[in-house]
């Protein structure tokens, strides 16, 4: 089979090429990636890839709300140090003195 615009590896729960998507929904997917300079297939690839993202920092923010108090004092503690080194190194000149 000839793998199309939108098409992925066929199983039950994949977007073959032919799967079709609403008529409006493909219009506005290629008008707006038309509008970003890029091809509606790379859009969905960004979309998804934000959508990813999203998801994984809404895990986060529920292990977060899930920690103990010991927990968060001790990320606290954690992230502070990390903080207080974020600059090092950054005035040095890298090809040396």
């Amino acid at each position: 089979m000839a793998r199309g615009l939108w098409s992925l590896p066929s199983t039950p729960t994949t977007l073959r090429s032919e799967d079709k998507l609403d008529s409006t929904l493909r219009d506005r997917l290629n008008a707006e990636a038309r509008r970003r300079g890029q091809t509606a297939g790379s859009l969905v690839q960004d979309l998804f890839a934000i959508w990813l993202r999203e998801q994984r920092f809404a895990e986060i923010r529920r292990t977060m709300a899930g920690a103990s108090d010991a927990d968060i004092a001790s990320y606290r503690v954690e992230t502070a140090a990390l903080d207080a080194l974020a600059g090092e190194g950054l005035d040095d000149d890298p090809a040396g003195p």
